[in-house]
């Protein structure tokens, strides 16, 4: 999105229907619309999942939750997901309301399709994976590739998430070496795309193109992606002044490995600045 922003195909203020190829009347609220950089701060408005989730977490068990959320988005196609966004109801102004979740990205990836005339996967293969040597990382899997298990807090093997959209909120696979070469990416002082990811399109939201924006006690600036689900926990901090990027990935997830990591993170920060 970034890359497409400074191409001038899209603007952050943009209507999105600008970019939806049907009518799609219902994405505003009071007459304001949903604009692109509301999508990138995950504050469109809208606060129904994508897809809707209530049915499944009544007539299950919370610890059957995931396995039927599985199901549920291996059979939640792109054409389910824009008959619903025709459906949807904005909550609250635009630009307000944080609601985190897959509309977001996916309907960013969809904008994007149609902005280049390309399918998303190409367009991540052929703007970063490519150029920054990173073979490992991709949407689908070839039958030779293994994905590491991910085990839930009883330590029982967890199935690996599945979708049947485009993918642009959850579904990469990658590797270290891979995640190491995006770092450096992220931290390359004349990579104007990464640069224009990094900036806040809201003065008043600390977000940039999705990346959480912190601030330091020594006022240093960093950049924060974390996340987890299905037997999985990670996070990745960009540190500019430092020249600095650290990935932590868990094949666990329980209530308290978010918390862990972001502890050995902290621990792991202060030992590589202090050398």
């Amino acid at each position: 999105m970034a890359n497409a922003v400074l191409e001038n195909k899209i603007e952050l203020d943009d209507d999105i229907r600008k970019y939806l190829n049907e009518d799609f009347s219902n994405l505003e609220f009071q007459g304001k619309p949903i604009k692109i950089k509301d999508l990138l701060v995950h504050r469109s408005g809208i606060q129904t999942p994508f897809p809707v989730t209530q049915q499944i977490r009544d007539k299950y068990p919370a610890d059957r939750f995931l396995y039927y959320k599985n199901r549920l988005d291996k059979s939640y196609t792109k054409e389910l997901f824009l008959a619903d966004l025709q459906k949807v109801k904005v909550d609250s102004l635009p630009g307000t309301g944080y609601k985190y979740g897959a509309l977001a990205p996916e309907l960013c990836a969809y904008i994007l399709e149609n902005v280049y005339k390309k399918n998303y996967s190409d367009l991540l293969n052929d703007e970063i994976f490519k150029n920054e040597g990173m073979k490992s990382t991709k949407l689908n899997l070839s039958n030779n590739e293994i994905l590491a298990n991910g085990y839930n807090a009883k330590g029982e093997k967890m199935e690996p998430l599945t979708i049947s959209i485009w993918g642009a909120s959850k579904f990469l696979k990658s590797t270290i070496d891979d995640l190491s070469k995006f770092i450096k990416f992220e931290l390359d002082l004349n990579n104007r795309v990464a640069i224009e990811s990094h900036r806040k399109v809201y003065s008043n939201i600390d977000m940039g193109y999705f990346w959480d924006i912190l601030t330091d006690e020594n006022a240093n600036t960093n950049y924060i992606k974390d996340g987890g689900s299905n037997g999985t926990s990670n996070i990745l901090k960009i540190s500019p002044k430092y020249d600095l990027g650290i990935v932590i990935i868990a094949n666990q997830n329980d209530r308290n490995t978010s918390a862990d990591i972001e502890d050995a993170l902290n621990k792991l920060e202060v030992s590589l600045k202090d050398n």
